[in-house]
């Protein structure tokens, strides 16, 4: 896993701009769903996330890529909104079926200001349909 991190890194440092924090991403997922949440990640430490619960027959996916420059819009039958459409933050590099999890960060100081994004979505095992939530935009730190 861990190549494919620092190539994520790697993307993530020409592509996104330096910030200093972990912000969420205003609009992306549906209408009112809850936002991803993640400590602080640090060279040479994990980069770490947790979804908001999903409810009945969903199952987790996260998705973890670099932040697109203007969110992507998703409309059902592909999400379960019925109040309409949904949008999706991240370009997608990673899709890891679950809650939570970490992933190591190389001890690499050249990856300090690199931003990834990451966003939760639940999947409806009964409706074929995800319940995106809204999305995190997380800058490594030294």
């Amino acid at each position: 896993m861990l190549p494919v991190l620092r190539v994520v890194l790697s993307l993530a440092l020409v592509v996104a701009p330096v910030l200093a924090q972990n912000t969420q991403i205003p609009g992306s997922g549906c209408a009112g769903a809850p936002f991803t949440s993640a400590p602080d990640a640090r060279v040479g430490q994990a980069l770490s996330w947790s979804c908001p619960i999903c409810l009945g027959t969903a199952t987790h996916l996260t998705v973890i890529g670099v932040p697109l420059q203007a969110l992507l819009p998703l409309q059902p039958p592909a999400t379960c909104a019925s109040s309409g459409t949904c949008f999706l933050a991240c370009d997608p590099i990673l899709v890891i079926q679950g809650a939570s999890s970490r992933l190591p960060i190389p001890a690499d100081p050249r990856l300090v200001g690199a931003c990834l994004c990451a966003q939760c979505a639940c999947y409806d095992l009964n409706f074929a349909c995800l319940s995106v939530m809204g999305a995190l935009q997380i800058c490594i730190q030294p």
